[in-house]
Formats: structure tokens, sequence, C-alpha cells
């Protein structure tokens, strides 16, 4: 279904089922965009008619789908059903990347608008809704050559404290992350 849904244009993620779950499915679905909330576009009706057209065709008989975003489709057969997704809990997340130049730098080092545009390209190729923020995925010194260290960290709440470590997400958390939130400090 996840394959299905990124193929029509989306992204997805599927909670992992526990026990109480039985019989459930949790999905979150986002639209590929660069910028904005997708539900609040213009074409978001026919998108939500479309991604629940697309849970309705790849789900089983029995699984009942679960969330926030309801579409009522009629079957073949005359029933009618609802249809449900959740869109993503967005995250508004500022990250900060700390680059130590070494020493034995013999290469050009990239100007900070670069190096933070290449943050932001390597953040939006690697990471997706439901997945867990790993910082030493998205920028590392094969990013900067010139590099001694590289120390990436993220914030939630507003810069008042940084982590380095793995955010574990949800399977509709997505960190919002734009360029104007990325902090760079050279040394």
């Amino acid at each position: 279904m996840i394959d299905i849904i990124d193929k029509a244009g989306y992204i997805a993620s599927v909670k992992d089922p526990a026990d109480g779950d039985a019989g459930k499915i949790y999905i979150a679905v986002d639209k590929h965009v660069d910028s904005g909330n997708w539900e609040d576009s213009a074409g978001y009706a026919a998108d939500s008619l479309a991604v629940a057209t697309i849970i309705k065709d790849s789900t089983v008989a029995g699984c009942v789908t679960q969330g926030s975003e309801v579409n009522t489709i009629t079957l073949s057969n005359g029933q009618d059903f609802d249809f449900k997704y959740n869109l993503p809990n967005r995250i508004e997340t500022h990250l900060k990347l700390t680059i130590v130049t070494s020493d034995n730098n013999m290469v050009a080092i990239d100007d900070p608008d670069t190096t933070k545009q290449k943050l932001l390209t390597n953040v939006r190729a690697r990471y997706s809704l439901g997945k867990d923020f790993e910082p030493q995925r998205y920028f590392s010194q094969a990013d900067a050559p010139w590099a001694a260290t590289v120390l990436l960290e993220w914030s939630t709440d507003g810069e008042s404290s940084y982590h380095s470590t793995v955010f574990s997400a949800n399977y509709d958390d997505f960190y919002d992350i734009a360029l104007a939130r990325i902090h760079l400090v050279e040394s």
C-alpha cells in the first residue's frame, strides 16, 4: 500500500500493529510538497478522495482504517464505508549544524548558504514521514571535506535546547524543516 500511495504522489507511513490494534490499520498520509500544509491546498478534497480510494483498493476485508480524515465511498454492492487516514503530526524543527574546519584542509570551503542548502537537500532526500530522525544520516564529513568535525543537532522547542540523539518517531510524526530554520556554526 505504501508503494502504491507513493506512486500516486503521496507519502505514507503505517503504524506498527500492537495487540490492541487487531483489525485496525493506522495510516498517515502527506503529499510530496516543498512547503506548506497539503491539507490547506485548493485540491485537497480531490486528493483526499484519491488517497481513500487507494486505501479502499489496498486493504483487506475486515480491516478498519483509523484516522481523522474520513471519506465515505460506495462499494460495488451499494454499501457505504468510511476510509480513514491521519495527516502528519508536523513538528516545527530547527537544525543547528556545527562544522569545525580541519587544520589540514586543502579544499575550498563552501559558503554558508551552499552548506545549509546541501543539508536541506540531504534531509529531503533521506527523511520521510514516520521515520526516526537520525542526525548522522543527513550531514557528515563526506558532505564537508574541509571539516575536522561535524555535529548536527535538532530542536523542537523553539531552540531552547538542541539534541544530537535519535528522535524516535511515531508513524505520523514529521519533522518540518525549512531553510530559514537551519543554523550554521563554523569555527
